[in-house]
């Protein structure tokens, strides 16, 4: 019992890291594409694959999390 409530403190401390993460990653894009593209200086190829870098960043953040947990599950 007392290794699942580690287990599952550790996953919630995986994933608060890791949403901060994601956060920071995604107000960085919006804050920075969507003036510079109302002010004419981003076309919009560049922010499809602004975007699309910024959705990988956040699945990357997904999959270090079921890493880092099967890697902590096999010690």
């Amino acid at each position: 019992m007392v290794t699942q409530q580690k287990c599952n403190l550790w996953l919630l401390n995986a994933a608060s890291c890791q949403l901060y993460s994601s956060f920071f990653f995604a107000f960085l894009y919006n804050g920075l594409a969507i003036p510079l593209a109302v002010a004419g200086f981003l076309t919009p190829l560049i922010a499809v694959f602004a975007m699309f870098a910024s959705s990988l960043t956040v699945i990357g953040n997904a999959l270090k999390i079921s890493v880092k947990k099967i890697a902590n599950l096999t010690k």
